[in-house]
């Protein structure tokens, strides 16, 4: 039964074995494959390199700030000069070690003041 099979196959200038003889149809759907895919890998790469040596282009559309977003900033600022303003106060001796706790209560004052809950040391 396996050599009426494989008749076909062990018979011309192909070659021999089960298969040779159909490598053609695989070969096109890869190539046709490669032929399509290539021009957007291509593209792809090349947006990627651009943005990495290049950055990312801002598109230049002013967003509006919101209000939220500027009293957000205005505390960020506020809350850095309070910060800055305790670490001046501080003396040199003290402020090494000390600082980090300083600052640790003072984040901790803080979160409860917008919070707006007491704030108990």
């Amino acid at each position: 039964l396996k050599h009426l099979i494989y008749y076909r196959f062990n018979t011309g200038s192909i070659g021999k074995g089960p298969g040779v003889g159909f490598w053609q149809p695989g070969w096109r759907v890869w190539l046709f494959f490669l032929r399509g895919i290539t021009p957007l890998l291509e593209r792809w790469l090349g947006n990627l390199l651009a943005r990495q040596f290049e950055g990312r282009q801002n598109k230049g559309i002013a967003h509006r700030v919101s209000k939220q977003r500027v009293e957000s900033q205005y505390d960020l600022e506020l809350r850095a000069a309070v910060m800055h303003d305790i670490l001046d106060m501080m003396p040199e001796g003290i402020k090494a070690t000390k600082s980090r706790v300083v600052l640790q209560h003072l984040s901790e004052a803080w979160r409860c003041f917008k919070a707006n809950i007491p704030w108990k040391v």
